[in-house]
């Protein structure tokens, strides 16, 4: 009982913005976090930098694929009617 009345109130606390943000926002200030990041993510060769980025676009791979061609196919059949 105990347990689930202490998650609740967690629950609650977590969800309200007017307890999070500033503390987010404090955080975020004071370890810099954004810039150091970008710092990061700019000083790497770019073998590395696509397998940082590659797990978040792997499970979306096949629809980028498809819209990929799709597209490229319009445009392709665009340029043949045009020119």
């Amino acid at each position: 009982e105990i347990h689930m009345i202490a998650d609740k109130g967690i629950s609650e606390f977590a969800s309200d913005t007017s307890y999070t943000e500033p503390t987010y926002q404090y955080f975020g200030k004071q370890l810099a976090l954004e810039s150091n990041i970008q710092n990061a993510m700019a000083s790497l060769p770019s073998a590395k930098f696509e397998r940082v980025l590659h797990p978040v676009f792997e499970q979306d791979e096949a629809v980028l694929i498809a819209v990929g061609s799709i597209l490229g196919g319009l445009v392709g059949l665009a340029q043949a009617i045009v020119g």
